[in-house]
């Protein structure tokens, strides 16, 4: 009976030994996957980085156009009516001209 206790510690001595062996191995592979996925991060980041960097610059863009496309369409208003000016006052001179030769005024 004594050699069965003595075998069973020797054998879970042994089992210990692997145990340790094993959580080492475990500790030494998490090690590794921190480094993995704290690079990975500091990859992500960066990445995250230049898309915020890109749409700040299209956002400026579309500000920038809008502007451009508000003046457009305020000077192309402007001509609009200066033209519908033109158009009155050269009708007016007309009626004044038709209306002198009906009358025959001077």
């Amino acid at each position: 009976m004594a050699t069965n206790r003595i075998s069973i510690l020797v054998a879970l001595d042994g089992a210990d030994e692997g145990l340790k062996r094993a959580i080492a191995s475990a500790e030494t592979s998490l090690g590794k996957l921190a480094i993995s996925a704290k690079a990975a991060s500091d990859k992500a980041s960066a990445g995250i980085a230049r898309v915020k960097a890109g749409v700040s610059v299209i956002s400026e863009q579309i500000i920038t156009a809008r502007t451009q496309l508000l003046a457009f369409l305020s000077v192309n208003w402007a001509v609009g009516k200066v033209q519908e000016i033109v158009q009155v006052a050269d009708a007016w001179n007309m009626m004044s001209g038709r209306l002198k030769l009906a009358t025959a005024g001077p």
